[in-house]
């Protein structure tokens, strides 16, 4: 399973250099995948060569994080990429809990805190949303 699970990462992350990195968003968000699927890999490898020295820092919780984070974002960047070849130009709009918990009304809007028993919300991104808008044809 390992050996067939890493050399099928080694071919996609080949392909998706060698032809779809010209575009700065899509080398954006695939970089950042890049290193946290491959920074969760090595934890992932260390984990499984030293188990007994390392166990206390739960290496192999961190692959899966990583992992699931770098494919989610690998996934983001296949949709990118779709957008290339749909002559369509894409945008990336990170929403954080704050927008998706609706606070305002459905609005963005952000709130000054006035006082200390406001309530108060740890505002992390949480989902990307791809907005696609059609590309002018220059002639």
């Amino acid at each position: 399973f390992f050996i067939g699970y890493s050399l099928n990462v080694v071919i996609i992350t080949y392909v998706l250099i060698k032809f779809h990195l010209k575009n700065a968003l899509i080398k954006r968000y695939y970089i950042i995948g890049w290193f946290c699927y491959y920074g969760g890999f090595t934890c992932w490898c260390i984990d499984m060569r030293f188990c007994d020295y390392v166990q206390m820092f739960q290496l192999h919780s961190f692959w899966h994080f990583a992992a699931g984070y770098g494919s989610y974002l690998t996934s983001l960047v296949l949709v990118l990429i779709k957008a290339t070849y749909l002559k369509k130009s894409a945008s990336v709009r990170i929403l954080n809990a704050s927008d998706l918990l609706c606070n305002n009304n459905g609005r963005n809007k952000k709130k000054k805190k006035t006082d200390s028993n406001s309530n108060s919300i740890i505002d992390i991104p949480l989902v990307h949303y791809c907005q696609y808008q059609t590309m002018e044809h220059e002639e």
